[in-house]
């Protein structure tokens, strides 16, 4: 029987089992006008919304008192709380960021026995790890390899040439964001992303650590605002193969990527 972890701890810890699951669609937005005399409407497009998951479980009676399991129970799900990484044992190469929605309360966590709630993911989508193995690749024999040309995504790598590249692979659906660390010297620095033509050209580091977001569009430079130092187009990385060539006129530094998978 399945079960999932929520905020780091697995249902089992609380005496409970996951008998269901349902991750429905996440809503949409859509931005529309009616013009009179014109028939149909105007189409300002369509956004995604929130996410709701239904849950199914069976609470098993323990060693303790079940008040106390009721109590562990509560606080474990406890909405008032920022949202939780919720990953399902039957996918666990993938997360949800979701948080409690309706009543919890005595008369739904009074006795032993199965009883349904809700959680909601304002962050529509799902996410995974760039390690995780690529499912559609199986030997005859069923053993799984990483398709990532055989080798693992990179985590980084030391930057010491006037140019030099770097590859990585993304096996979700959706375009992503990459958090780019650069730590050390950089003169005359910028980062291609081959795929799309896109460009950045960066400031000019001299022991100094700069943390690049191309999801949120932001650059920092110790700390501080570096976008006023820089030019170019942030890029996301496509589904599929992703070359990101870096160059400089002189560079001695340490880049480390931070980057999920995407799925709706």
């Amino acid at each position: 029987m399945y079960g999932f972890t929520y905020r780091g701890r697995h249902s089992s810890e609380f005496g409970i089992t996951l008998l269901s699951s349902k991750i429905n669609s996440p809503d949409l937005r859509e931005y529309e006008d009616e013009v009179t005399g014109l028939p149909g409407v105007i189409d300002y497009g369509t956004e995604f919304g929130k996410r709701q998951i239904d849950l199914s479980i069976d609470i098993t009676p323990s060693n303790e008192p079940f008040k106390v399991q009721q109590s562990r129970i509560y606080n474990w799900l406890n909405p008032t709380q920022a949202a939780g990484v919720l990953v399902f044992d039957e996918t666990p190469d993938r997360y949800y960021y979701a948080k409690f929605t309706a009543k919890l309360g005595l008369q739904q966590i009074g006795k032993y026995g199965t009883f349904e709630f809700s959680m909601k993911c304002t962050d529509p989508f799902a996410y995974g790890y760039p390690h995780s193995m690529d499912q559609r690749h199986l030997y005859d024999f069923g053993l799984q390899y990483d398709s990532g040309l055989i080798y693992p995504n990179p985590t980084g790598f030391e930057w010491l040439y006037g140019e030099q590249r770097s590859s990585l692979q993304n096996y979700g659906p959706m375009e992503t964001g990459i958090k780019i660390t650069i730590a050390g010297n950089a003169i005359g620095g910028s980062i291609e992303h081959e795929q799309s033509g896109k460009r950045l050209w960066l400031p000019t580091m001299i022991g100094q650590s700069l943390v690049i977001d191309t999801g949120e569009m932001t650059a920092n430079l110790n700390g501080l605002n570096a976008l006023p130092q820089m030019s170019g187009d942030f890029f996301d990385l496509h589904p599929g193969v992703n070359g990101l060539i870096f160059r400089a006129a002189a560079a001695s530094a340490v880049v480390q990527y931070d980057w999920r998978f995407k799925y709706l």
